[in-house]
């Protein structure tokens, strides 16, 4: 895998715990300056110190991403900290496991306001720091996102299927949501979708015992 530049400064929502704080810790060892995002305050300070310890440069910034103002603020304290946000990678969001008929309008609303709509407003925050800044080098944009979709927005069936009916909406208008934003904010800013399958952490193994 290409090292990304020393010093690039890394903002990760959802980073307290899971693939958040797998790809903090891989960004800091790569030698970028990375600030935590969770809404778990707690346990986002505990992750930045733990960085720290082993020789790191992090800082904390607890944030609910369906709050526009939260993510402004996340934003600026990777500015006041470190002077400019290189890259941002929305990665907050929940899952559930229950069956299709069994669900409720408010599992829906939970799925598409922390998912999507956190994606959203965390993304739209990040670019407008971006689009002030100078790129690190002529002809580099001035800024990238990473938005965190799943395999689950890009196959029609499987075995989860049944179980996870607004996850797998609410990460498909990720994807679509990345493609939009990439079309407007192109050529400043990079937009890409990761879309993980499964992966060894809590939630998954949370999921996996309700299933």
């Amino acid at each position: 895998m290409t090292q990304p530049p020393t010093g690039l400064v890394v903002a990760i929502t959802g980073a307290a715990q899971g693939i958040g704080l797998g790809l903090a810790r891989h960004f800091a060892q790569a030698g970028a300056r990375v600030v935590l995002s969770d809404v778990n305050a707690e346990a986002c300070t505990a992750a930045r110190d733990a960085l720290r310890a082993d020789g790191y440069e992090a800082e904390a910034a607890a944030a609910n991403v369906t709050d526009a103002a939260a993510c402004e603020r996340m934003v600026e304290t990777a500015v006041n900290a470190f002077g400019r946000l290189d890259v941002m990678v929305c990665n907050a969001g929940v899952a559930q496991v229950k069956p299709f008929m069994e669900l409720q309008a408010a599992d829906w609303d939970l799925h598409f306001a922390v998912n999507v709509k956190g994606a959203f407003l965390s993304l739209q925050a990040a670019a407008r720091q971006m689009k002030t800044q100078e790129p690190l080098a002529a002809g580099r944009p001035r800024g990238k996102v990473i938005t965190m979709a799943s395999i689950a927005a890009r196959y029609g069936a499987g075995v989860m299927a049944p179980y996870q009916g607004p996850y797998r909406a609410s990460k498909a208008a990720v994807v679509s949501l990345t493609q939009t934003a990439a079309y407007s904010l192109s050529p400043d800013i990079t937009v890409n979708a990761l879309c993980p399958g499964i992966v060894a952490t809590e939630m998954w193994t949370r999921m996996d015992r309700d299933l």
